[in-house]
Parts: structure tokens; C-alpha cells; sequence
């Protein structure tokens, strides 16, 4: 963890100026409440044991007009992305998930998986596939606001944090 605080606080702090950097746990950060601007959660939701603890502190962190973008593989009963995981969110799943913290819920779905698939299958594709991208065409970065088995990842841009009531101690 050091090593990777002292990383980021060089190339945050080095490159843009006026930053702050904190090291914690996603359940318990060391942030005041509703002081944060924006959150991005790249592929750790799928890591937590306690995913809606995690949410709930995003929540209480951001500010009413902030904004939380999450990603995660998006769950295929086909296949496992990863046995580390601790929990595969599908969309309906992940839209409920947020929606218990958050007022403002838009989910996506992107990588679409008859790429990826092809991209997986051997390096003649993964050539081709690269050759699009380089030409301005990347399929990977297709989205769809009705996330299906057809696509490998999530991703969810939640606003207006829902405040726990005084009394509310769940």
C-alpha cells in the first residue's frame, strides 16, 4: 500500500497540482462527509466481501451533486471472470445494489463479448481487432444502456447520494 500511496501521490500530485491524496479502507475512509466531487471505483466492487458497506461510505463521502462511476465484469452464468471475485454482478443486481445509495442510476453495458470472444480466440483476431482501433474504431468501447449477457463489463454513473436518516444506524 505504501508503495502504491507514494506512486500516486508523485504522479497526482506531481502532474496536477491542488490534490489530495488519502490512503484507507472503502468502508471507513478517512474523508469528511459530503467533501468529495467525484469517486471512480474501477473494478473493486467485485473484490468486497461487504459491497453495500462500501457504497454507503462512497455515499456519505460525496457531496449531493457528486458523482460515483463504477466498473465491473458483468456476471455470464457461461463463465467465471475471475475466482478472486467475490461476488459477479449482473446488471439487474448491480442496478439495485447502487440504487440503495444512490438516487440516479445509469447503467451500461460495454466489451461487447462477440468481441472479446474473438480477441481471446487467437492473435490473427487480436491483430485485426487492433488494426480497427488504430483506424478509430475500437468494438470494445460499444455501449448500451440495456446491459445483457452480451456484454463483459458494467459500468454505472450513479448521482445524488441518498443520506441516511439520523436515526438510520443499518
Amino acid at each position: 500500500m505504501v508503495i502504491y500511496g507514494e506512486l500516486a501521490r508523485t504522479k497526482l500530485l506531481g502532474d496536477v497540482g491542488g490534490w489530495s491524496l488519502a490512503a484507507g479502507d472503502s468502508i471507513e475512509l478517512p474523508i469528511r462527509d459530503g467533501s468529495v466531487d467525484a469517486v471512480t471505483f474501477a473494478d473493486v466492487i467485485e473484490h468486497l466481501d461487504e459491497p453495500a458497506r462500501a457504497l454507503r461510505e462512497i455515499a456519505r463521502v460525496l457531496r449531493d451533486d457528486g458523482r460515483l462511476m463504477l466498473s465491473t465484469p458483468n456476471r455470464n452464468p457461461a463463465r467465471v471472470w475471475d475466482p478472486l471475485h467475490a461476488h459477479e454482478f449482473d446488471a439487474g443486481e448491480l442496478r439495485s445494489l447502487v440504487g440503495q445509495f444512490f438516487e440516479e442510476v445509469d447503467l451500461f453495458g460495454c466489451w461487447p463479448m462477440r468481441w472479446f470472444n474473438r480477441w481471446t480466440r487467437n492473435r490473427m483476431w487480436r491483430l485485426g481487432i487492433s488494426a480497427l482501433a488504430r483506424l478509430g474504431y475500437n468494438p470494445f468501447c460499444q455501449l448500451t444502456d440495456q446491459p445483457s449477457e452480451d456484454y463483459g463489463q458494467l459500468v454505472c454513473v450513479a448521482a445524488r447520494p441518498r443520506r441516511a436518516r439520523q436515526n438510520d444506524q443499518s
